[in-house]
Formats: C-alpha cells, structure tokens, sequence
C-alpha cells in the first residue's frame, strides 16, 4: 500500500514537496532550469525537502538568505555529493534576472530564540510583482 509521509518534524515534508515539483512541472520541464529558494532555508522543511528532491533533476539551485538562516551545512554537502549545483547568494537583486523559479519561505518566529533575533531578519527581503516581472530571465 503506498503511503505518503507528512514529514518527520523539523526535518522534511515530502508531502509539500510532491505538490511543489507537481507545480513547477506543470509549468516548465525540470530541467536545466534556475531555481531560487528564498527565506528561512535553516529551518524549513519545505525547502529542505525541496533541494533533496530537486537533486534528481538537471537544476541549479541557488539559496537566497540572511546569513543566519542559510540551508544547513550538512544539506548543501549532500546536494553536491548527488551532482546538485548550488549557488549561495544573499542579494535577491543580483539573482532574480537569472530564474525560472522563485521558491519563497517565510521566516518563522518560532523557531527564534527572543524577538530581537526575529527581527534582525525578519524583514530581510521583500518581493514585490515589478521587482520579479522585471528581473525574470523569461520576461515574465
């Protein structure tokens, strides 16, 4: 019988992750295809998911996020050991012009030690439909 799991807490959510790639696939072929992952990629599961699963495809994966947040080192080495390309970035700016695919996650509050912490970040990057329309490789 198969089963599709939900996810094992903090780590992963293959669940999310087959309706992400169904998404992005109904769109475009994945492959050879840029794909940004923006936001609180240490402690998402979504994104975390997501890279693994986009591991299988021919993409390159470029990571947008504060310092603090960036995908975990342990993830990002097991990216490159499955052939991913990776390309860590912290200016939206100078990626967007450069994608097919704009995965956004937001910065989760909980997962902060105190507020002064959340907000260090929390505002971090804004994306508004003339920055992405304007920046896109496609033209829109």
């Amino acid at each position: 019988m198969p089963v599709i799991n939900a996810g094992d807490g903090a780590g992963q959510h293959p669940s999310q992750t087959l309706l992400d790639l169904y998404t992005i696939r109904q769109s475009m072929p994945l492959k050879k295809i840029h794909i940004g992952l923006l936001g609180d990629l240490r402690y998402g599961r979504t994104a975390h998911s997501l890279a693994y699963a986009l591991s299988n495809y021919d993409v390159t994966l470029h990571t947008i996020a504060p310092p603090t947040l960036e995908l975990p080192e342990s993830l990002v080495a097991e990216l490159h050991r499955r052939g991913c390309m990776v390309q860590e970035h912290d200016d939206i700016t100078d990626v967007v012009p450069d994608l097919d695919v704009m995965y956004t996650t937001r910065i989760q509050r909980e997962r902060f030690p105190d507020a002064a912490s959340y907000y260090s970040v929390a505002e971090s990057y804004r994306i508004t439909p003339p920055e992405i329309l304007e920046g896109t490789r496609r033209g829109g």
